[in-house]
């Protein structure tokens, strides 16, 4: 399950990217925070873990 991103200013990408939901890794995995997605773009990533981690009814 994938997040299509777009580059943003505030996002800090480059170019249209993807955030794989269902590729959880620990935050010490992780690089540097490059910047933040909008509220839109959080709600729906919300969404997908619920699915992915089975929280969903």
């Amino acid at each position: 399950m994938r997040l299509s991103l777009d580059p943003t200013p505030g996002s800090g990408l480059r170019v249209p990217s993807q955030v794989l939901v269902d590729k959880i890794l620990p935050r010490d995995k992780c690089g540097a925070v490059i910047g933040h997605i909008g509220d839109e773009a959080v709600l729906t990533l919300n969404q997908m873990l619920t699915v992915v981690l089975r929280l969903a009814d």
